[in-house]
């Protein structure tokens, strides 16, 4: 009886039957990434992909470099009348790197500061100004100009937290506070 349940397992339609499994999995597989590239693809379309900047496009403001801010000892200081609705970015050296951060006026007039690096794509790419949004040029995410200088609560690419306040007519973030973003650059 031993012999007979061996031979009934070992006919060669059950082999078959498996390889045809496997291989409509395969193309299931094989149908799915297809699919997840292409939209990928399509999302990232008109995105920098090379190491820096990118480009201004038709359609997008250009991001400015601002003036050299004040600075003291301790803080940097941005005028607001310096300020628009189009991001001015500002470089600062520490230890041998340069920050790069962006001061822009939200849609209710208030400053909003940030890096121009990702805390998870890092400085060497930054971002870019299109419209009422900020695109990070590695990835292309979009996040709104209102939505920047706020903490990252989901993980993920997001333009990186400065804290700044307003005195007297100016943007003043702290030296320590840039200083704590060398690490992305």
């Amino acid at each position: 009886m031993m012999a007979k349940k061996k031979n009934k397992k070992m006919t060669k339609e059950k082999p078959v039957q498996r390889n045809e499994a496997t291989f409509g999995k395969a193309i299931a597989a094989f149908a799915f990434i297809s699919i997840a590239a292409l939209l990928w693809m399509l999302a990232t379309t008109g995105t920098a992909n090379d190491i820096g900047a990118a480009p201004v496009q038709s359609g997008q403001a250009p991001v400015q470099s601002g003036q050299a801010p004040t600075a003291s000892a301790d803080q940097v200081r941005i005028p607001l009348s310096e300020l628009s609705s189009t991001v001015k970015k500002y470089d600062i050296s520490y230890n041998g790197k340069t920050i790069t951060y962006m001061v822009v006026l939200g849609s209710d007039g208030a400053p909003r500061t940030a890096f121009d690096a990702c805390e998870v794509c890092g400085g060497a790419k930054g971002y870019r100004q299109s419209g009422t949004d900020m695109i990070c040029n590695n990835c292309g995410r979009h996040f709104k100009i209102d939505s920047l200088g706020t903490e990252n609560m989901g993980g993920g690419c997001w333009p990186s937290h400065i804290t700044h306040i307003v005195e007297d007519g100016y943007v003043v973030i702290e030296k320590d506070d840039l200083y704590s973003g060398a690490r992305f650059f």
